[in-house]
């Protein structure tokens, strides 16, 4: 349990300073109009059309996209090393693996089979469930929600705020919100901000110490 808090600690700390990094390279590439481009307004435009184009957009994109997908990753890896653990000190008759059933799900699985716990009664269970759904949105349809076979969830989650439960509403919908769908050409597409997969590394680190607590006390 120690390590995973540590981990998901550390993991807080890396999605903020990554983030960050984007306004050092902001300025730098600011810096650079003036630089490669000096008393020619017209050619820095053209370059910071492109440039701006890359810190607004893609760099965020692909970077929010692949700390969430790494998240639920190292979420699977936790459980998977935890019911590792289970089935050789417990001597269980039933390997994880020997479930069917991909990933989170097979071990939660594996945790109310044997364990006598409904995970529903875990600590931020419904928020688990949700970045399952957004993680398998951006790695099967890049994150267009239309294309999803989950789209009716994935708009349920997004619409009504269901995916950072514990906190204020404010951050869950309108202006503030730390999930958006973005219109584009070929559908509404989901937008992350930065702030969400900062925040979901606590809710994680409090579902696994929650989910120990109650196999430990059972």
């Amino acid at each position: 349990m120690e390590e995973s808090y540590r981990e998901f600690e550390a993991l807080a700390d890396t999605v903020w300073k990554l983030n960050s990094s984007i306004d050092d390279l902001y300025e730098e590439e600011k810096a650079k109009l003036t630089a490669y481009f000096p008393n020619d307004p017209e050619l820095q435009a053209m370059r910071w059309s492109h440039e701006g184009y890359i810190l607004d957009q893609v760099i965020p994109k692909a970077l929010n996209y692949s700390l969430i997908v790494f998240l639920y990753i190292e979420l699977e890896t936790r459980l998977m090393k935890l019911c590792n653990y289970l089935c050789e000190n417990r001597k269980l008759p039933v390997k994880p693996n020997e479930l069917k059933g991909q990933g989170v799900i097979r071990y939660l699985k594996y945790i109310e089979s044997f364990f006598n716990i409904s995970i529903d009664e875990v600590a931020e269970i419904e928020d688990v469930r949700s970045l399952g759904h957004l993680r398998n949105c951006i790695v099967h349809t890049n994150g267009f929600v239309n294309h999803s076979s989950n789209s009716k969830a994935i708009n349920h989650i997004v619409n009504q705020g269901r995916y950072l439960t514990r906190d204020r509403k404010d951050l869950r919908s309108g202006e503030r919100a730390l999930i958006k769908l973005e219109e584009t050409e070929d559908g509404e597409r989901l937008k992350f901000d930065f702030h969400y997969p900062f925040m979901l590394c606590g809710y994680l680190q409090r579902f696994i110490i929650s989910l120990v607590r109650i196999i430990v006390n059972d």
